[in-house]
């Protein structure tokens, strides 16, 4: 008995050394990226004053799939919210996907085999082209309304108008400004891509597509992180519910965010105003 035990524990040691050495080389220099984030763009529980604290300790990352709205569909320049190529399947590790027609879609086969989900690297761009897009959709949403209201006041209700207001200012100070942008099997080929881009970020993560049957493409339409939250260390948690107790806003609260050799992220910093 005594001797299991002490396997045990040893068996305890050497993976807790392995985990460590993994931690230890992904955070050694030179860092994959580094880059300054906005409250913002985390998400977090919501909380009151007494357990403020206990809610700070993990930070989840706010990530966006961008907006399909005015998309050139056809463009192989992006990856979301656009058909995928057949070279850009290639690109995710998927090789001659078969397009099927209408009578094989009513299959059993195709009924369960429509959507495939992959391991890739994922690229994910902050206060962007996109994120400029975005907020360029909700300004056009409020000029078409202000037009509406000039020519006939009474086609617009108090309630659309409110919410079309409000849509416009959430996403112009609150919404999360990352979104993804890119995906791929290669890291070396995203690097290639993206470096001279400061504001991309490239970490591991999955991304699902699938096949459009109205638009007879495959695209991609679900995307997530492998590391999707940090824990703060307790330092840098006492920081953010210090300022959360002072009733100040959480969006003038800056993060160091880098990302390592393994393409993992961790927090460097966070200033406080």
């Amino acid at each position: 008995m005594k001797r299991y035990l002490i396997a045990g524990i040893g068996l305890i040691t050497i993976i807790n050394v392995i985990v460590l050495t993994g931690v230890a080389y992904n955070r050694s220099e030179p860092y994959t990226s580094s880059i300054e984030m906005s409250y913002r763009d985390f998400n977090l529980p919501y909380t009151n004053d007494s357990n403020a604290e206990n809610s700070a300790k993990r930070l989840r990352f706010a990530t966006r799939l961008p907006n399909k709205r005015d998309v050139d569909e056809t463009d192989t320049n992006r990856f979301f919210a656009t058909h995928l190529s057949d070279q850009q399947l290639a690109n995710i590790g998927l090789v001659n996907l078969d397009k099927p027609d209408a009578a094989a879609i009513d299959s059993a086969y195709w009924r369960y085999n429509l959507s495939h989900e992959v391991d890739v690297f994922l690229a994910l761009e902050l206060n962007g082209e996109e994120y400029q897009r975005a907020l360029r959709i909700k300004q056009q949403d409020m000029d078409t309304m202000l037009q509406k209201i000039e020519r006939d006041p009474s086609s617009v209700s108090e309630g659309q108008e409110r919410r079309t207001r409000l849509s416009l200012e959430d996403e112009t100070i609150r919404a999360s400004r990352l979104f993804y942008i890119d995906a791929h099997k290669d890291s070396d080929e995203l690097q290639k891509r993206y470096q001279d881009k400061p504001n991309v970020l490239l970490t591991k993560g999955k991304v699902q597509i699938y096949y459009n049957q109205k638009e007879k493409a495959y695209i991609a339409n679900y995307a997530y992180l492998l590391v999707n939250e940090i824990m703060l260390p307790r330092e840098l948690a006492n920081t953010v519910s210090e300022y959360k107790l002072a009733n100040k806003e959480d969006n003038d609260l800056l993060f160091t965010l880098h990302i390592g050799k393994r393409f993992e992220p961790w927090l460097g910093q966070i200033k406080a105003p």
